[in-house]
């Protein structure tokens, strides 16, 4: 095969071959990127039942799109032998990362719950996996869990005997799935549902935990009965996983956890005991950071010289990314960590509110032409130095300075370099052009309109600078895409500009995650195509798990899907990465606005006006969120201040007229109208949906329709469409007709 074009796909290597299947990497030529090709093996291309078994696991996972199930791309045949065109992972199965030994808790509960998320994907649908176990879970190099093989799924009556997997078990041939993870109902013959996956699920996270399986006899009906009737063997297990493991091993289905979302809401529990130190089996020195976890924050610009602002939160930003590349530490997320900039901070709040046991702290001064950077490694427990340095620098010297600092750091945490850190995200010779993209990236993360048209000529320049930057580019996509959400600009013109960049920074480097969030961005919300956004989120969360923004855009997705319980773990998983993040809170607020869980929405707009009383999105998204719940005398305020502080935006005078609409003041809402009017006299772009929500309230659907008509030409993203703000208009054939034609786009 190696060498070989079967259909649009160039197979380059075999990467093993085992039981009925064979998997060759290969390189999709029309797309552009790698896949795993699996094709069932010689063996078994004449055996009718293994064919049924390979077809079913193709249809299967196809059915399902999940951040945790290997995604099927396409299913086809070559000389008569079917394959199945999947998700190339790089990483290995749970038997090869455990290595005959017990992992640690908190990494147990954190595969354990990807797990259970994937088996709920799946028992949503109907589908029961039956055959869990560690060599069909797939761990990645980023620590993303995959469930693979569902060629047992639903009623599939047989599988290739497992003999690694099943000890005791000599003889070859064809077993009922693989007997040393199978429930005591399906032993029996009986009809399983999925609670009998969790049934396995329960033998993989003893195996997890004690590294032997919890009924493993010498031989099969030895193995057999003791599942039937005896309890697990005794060994040693980590308290916190004590019960879930005991619970899910329950011999009758009626007693386990019910649902695989039970199984997650135990887990986070127990991890959040366990973060918060609440179940912590021993206490460590003071000064000891053997539970590596570290907040950033940002470096103090001591003589307030606004020419090296974007340096000292630029300097931070580098040293978050490179941190994040050590295996074993725990970086807290930089819009978390810069809600703490210009405060007088208390360390041990820091570390509270973070769950990190270590803080950076670091100030920058400019000298003549040159800069110095103090920094220090600071306990959270008890505000104990354990690290400070001092470094005089030329100005252009930034990148040797940041890997002096992150050696620095390194070494401390004790952690190699040459073996932990995963291979770098592409950087720029030039110097000019990393000085330029650190400004880009302060200024974008303003967000205000200024501060997006300074970021976008800071990359500009970047780019001129070094043609082949790939950040530089990713960043420009960034802004141009943010300038269209914000309808800035006519969506349609600078999506199309966005979706260039993007596809040169992904030209240069192929694994950019910010690159992936903003092509998804751009799928979902110009050409709102579901399916490829959702596999760009999944591929930019898996190349960085920590990205949270990909993760809280792709909650939003998953709400305009209706997929309400999806979108809410999504959300989690941001806060989880960014707890304190103005923007990811902002951001999960608006996705159960979407959803049109408004107490939801005002309890997580509360949380990042906590943290930034000024800022827009969190403004606006709790406004309306009041405005829903008709609750005029708190919408109000909130709307007027966020169209005071953004400068009367045209967005924001729209939702004003809204407001006054529906408050039943007329007047009001028409001379908001006529401002808008004005505005677009003036060479302003005006979201056509401003004019949509005000005539909508007033009860004027033709106009509000006339409108709606123009945003379908300028190409409005679904969020406008879909807003619980013209709930109104749904069920009116004409706004049927415009959700038709903007679905067409894709």
């Amino acid at each position: 095969m190696i060498g070989r074009t079967i259909s649009r796909y160039h197979v380059v290597e075999l990467l093993g071959a085992g039981g009925m299947g064979v998997v060759y990497e290969a390189r999709d030529t029309r797309l552009g990127r790698a896949v795993a090709l699996k094709f069932i093996s010689e063996a078994f291309a004449a055996d009718p039942i293994a064919l049924r078994q390979f077809e079913r696991e193709a249809q299967t996972a196809s059915s399902l799109n999940h951040p945790h199930i290997c995604t099927v791309y396409q299913v086809d045949e070559f000389d008569g032998r079917p394959f199945i065109a999947m998700e190339l992972l790089r990483g290995g199965t749970l038997t090869q990362r455990m290595g005959g030994a017990p992992l640690g808790t908190l990494e147990i509960i954190d595969f354990t719950i990807q797990i259970a998320d994937a088996l709920d994907a799946a028992h949503e649908k109907g589908i029961v996996h039956r055959d869990v176990k560690p060599a069909n879970i797939f761990i990645s190099d980023r620590d993303v869990v995959k469930l693979l093989d569902f060629g047992l799924a639903k009623h599939a009556s047989v599988v290739d005997f497992d003999a690694n997997a099943s000890g005791g078990f000599t003889a070859a041939g064809r077993v009922l799935g693989t007997p040393n993870y199978m429930s005591p109902e399906r032993l029996l013959g009986h009809a399983p549902d999925h609670r009998s996956d969790l049934f396995s699920l329960g033998a993989v996270v003893f195996e997890m935990a004690t590294a032997s399986q919890p009924f493993r006899a010498a031989t099969a009906i030895e193995t057999i009965d003791a599942i039937l009737h005896d309890q697990p063997r005794d060994r040693p297990i980590p308290p916190a996983l004590q019960r879930l493991i005991k619970k899910l091993l329950e011999k009758n289905p009626d007693n386990r956890y019910q649902s695989a979302k039970a199984v997650m809401s135990a887990l986070l529990e127990a991890r959040a005991q366990l973060t918060d130190g609440k179940a912590a089996s021993a206490s460590t020195p003071p000064t000891s950071l053997s539970r590596a976890s570290i907040a950033v924050l940002s470096f103090r610009n001591l003589g307030n010289d606004p020419e090296i602002e974007y340096f000292c939160d630029g300097l931070a930003e580098e040293l978050i990314t490179a941190l994040t590349k050590v295996e074993g530490v725990r970086v807290a997320a930089r819009t978390s960590t810069f809600t703490f900039k210009a405060k007088d901070v208390d360390i041990h709040d820091v570390g509270e509110r973070l769950k990190v046991n270590a803080v950076l702290d670091g100030s920058v001064r400019k000298t003549g032409n040159g800069i110095r950077v103090s920094c220090q490694l600071l306990n959270t427990e008890d505000g104990y130095e354990l690290w400070s340095e001092q470094y005089d620098r030329e100005l252009a010297d930034v990148l040797m300075l940041q890997e002096d600092i992150t050696r620095a750091i390194v070494d401390k945490l004790k952690v190699s370099l040459a073996e932990h850190l995963r291979p770098n995200r592409r950087q720029t010779e030039s110097k000019s052009a990393y000085h330029h993209y650190l400004k880009g990236r302060f200024y974008w993360s303003k967000r205000y309109d200024g501060g997006l048209r300074t970021a976008r000529e800071e990359f500009e320049r970047a780019i001129a600078d070094d043609p082949e930057y790939a950040l530089a580019y990713s960043g420009l996509a960034d802004t141009l895409v943010l300038r269209g959400l914000y309808s800035l600009e006519r969506p349609r013109d600078v999506f199309v500009r966005a979706e260039k960049y993007v596809a040169k920074a992904l030209s240069i480097e192929s694994r950019l995650a910010e690159a992936h969030t903003s092509l998804a961005l751009i799928l979902m919300s110009a050409y709102w195509d579901w399916a490829g956004a959702e596999n760009e989120f999944l591929r930019a969360t898996e190349l960085d798990p920590m990205e949270a923004q990909a993760h809280t855009y792709y909650s939003w997705l998953l709400a305009m899907l209706g997929r309400h319980w999806e979108a809410g773990v999504a959300a989690k998983r941001a806060q989880d990465i960014d707890p304190l993040s103005p923007l990811v809170n902002s951001g999960v607020a608006w996705m159960y606005f979407v959803s049109r869980e408004y107490d939801r929405a005002i309890e997580e707009a509360l949380k990042c006006l906590e943290v930034d009383p000024n800022f827009l999105v969190g403004l606006y998204v709790l406004g309306l969120s009041y405005l829903r719940k008709e609750a005029y005398a708190q919408a109000s305020p909130l709307i007027e201040r966020a169209t005071v502080l953004s400068g009367r935006a045209p967005f924001y005078l729209g939702l004003q007229g809204l407001l006054y609409a529906e408050m039943g003041e007329r007047d009001k809402a028409v001379d908001i109208i006529s401002d808008l009017d004005a505005l677009r006299a003036n060479g302003r772009y005006v979201p056509p949906h401003c004019y949509v929500y005000i005539y909508a309230a007033l009860k004027d659907f033709d106009r509000a329709f006339e409108w709606q008509e123009k945003a379908c030409d300028d190409g409005a993203p679904p969020y406008y469409f879909l807003s619980p703000l013209i709930d109104c208009l749904q069920s009116d054939e004409r706004h049927k007709a415009h959700l038709a034609r903007m679905r067409q786009v894709g």
